[in-house]
């Protein structure tokens, strides 16, 4: 899974045809550390989308660029663009339904 950066995040988002999913989230948060393992299971067992995550704490020049107000949160981008937005605590089952709503969207 990549870690990006506030110098790699848009790069990585437009240097790929598959889509990406992106965690957003901070090391301080109780939700996040629960949502996190979600996440991370849920990406390990698709290849519909390349998997990613952002600390908000540490890369604050992206969060205020796409002007993220809470987190944990998930984001789907294609070619750059993002296509699908959810913010909050959500389940394994509804994570994956949410996933492949957009898909279906994008």
């Amino acid at each position: 899974m990549e870690e990006l950066t506030d110098a790699t995040f848009q790069p990585f988002l437009e240097g790929t045809d598959t889509p990406v999913l992106v965690y957003f989230y901070a090391p301080h948060c109780a939700t996040c550390r629960s949502v996190g393992p979600r996440f991370e299971e849920l990406t390990s067992n698709t290849s519909e989308v390349l998997p990613a995550k952002l600390n908000t704490v540490s890369q604050y020049r992206t969060v205020q660029a796409i002007n993220l107000r809470g987190v944990p949160a998930l984001a789907l981008y294609r070619k750059g663009e993002q296509v699908a937005f959810h913010a909050g605590n959500i389940s394994a089952p509804d994570m994956q339904t949410w996933l492949a709503d957009a898909l279906k969207a994008a």
